[in-house]
């Protein structure tokens, strides 16, 4: 998924959830990253969910600045129009 991304978006890879972004960035996230220490401090996430559960999505969307969440086993090609939509390419 990385390299299909890359193809596309000007990219920086992080380790973790601790730096500095402006307005106009985006966070790309799956939900098996384990240090989710600094995701608070974020705006504009679009994250990748392996877990489906209503009450586990609710939790994301109301705790942190969430303007996306998709299902990451659907297809690379609809995930890529999903965040090309919201980051207006």
């Amino acid at each position: 998924m990385k390299g299909f991304l890359e193809e596309k978006f000007n990219l920086e890879v992080r380790e973790d959830c601790k730096f500095r972004m402006t307005k106009n960035d985006y966070v790309i996230l799956s939900d098996e990253l384990n240090d989710w220490s600094g995701l608070e401090k974020l705006k504009n996430i679009i994250m990748l969910v392996n877990k489906k559960e209503e009450k586990y999505i609710w939790n994301l969307v109301n705790q942190y600045h969430m303007v996306d969440i998709i299902d990451s086993n659907c297809d690379e090609k609809y995930i890529l129009h999903r965040i090309e939509k919201i980051v207006g390419v």
